[in-house]
């Protein structure tokens, strides 16, 4: 175990990481519900969202294909996918959906718990990030935890957890 010397730089803490921003998390939830679901809410102007994933927990997403994506819907305009569409199909417990922050590339998620972390960061105005999802087939059951990291571009911009 090291101990933290004051004249070194705190790269981290629960909150705020150095590279990505500050770290707002949710709740598991059911948001695999065939709806648009609101996950965070983006108030006070502009930000950079700089990573946002899902990890599944509690229960398996049921076989068959069920389309998910992630899209940002402004107060003022309209809607934008964050990514493409991605294909979920019996992602086990543990699974790491990722944003490539990239509307030609899909939602990323495979088994085992790893995820992709984006080149490029997304710049989200005042509203909601929402999961567009198909139900979850079957039983359903499947909890999401859901992680953004963002750096304010507007004085006094923040994300919180929907």
């Amino acid at each position: 175990m090291s101990i933290h010397k004051s004249s070194e730089p705190i790269l981290y803490t629960a909150t705020q990481n150095v590279f990505l921003g500050y770290k707002v998390t949710r709740t598991a939830a059911d948001i695999f519900d065939g709806a648009q679901t609101p996950l965070f809410t983006i108030a006070g102007g502009k930000v950079l969202v700089t990573s946002l994933t899902i990890e599944i927990t509690t229960a398996a997403l049921d076989a068959g294909p069920q389309n998910h994506s992630l899209v940002t819907n402004p107060t003022v305009g309209t809607d934008i996918a964050m990514c493409a569409v991605y294909g979920a199909n019996a992602n086990e417990i543990g699974t790491i959906f990722s944003c490539p922050m990239d509307v030609a590339v899909a939602l990323q998620g495979t088994n085992g718990g790893g995820a992709y972390l984006p080149k490029n960061g997304w710049i989200a105005a005042e509203g909601t990030i929402d999961l567009l999802s198909a139900a979850d087939l079957g039983t359903g059951g499947a909890l999401g935890y859901c992680e953004v990291f963002y750096i304010p571009i507007d004085d006094g911009a923040t994300i919180v957890a929907a």
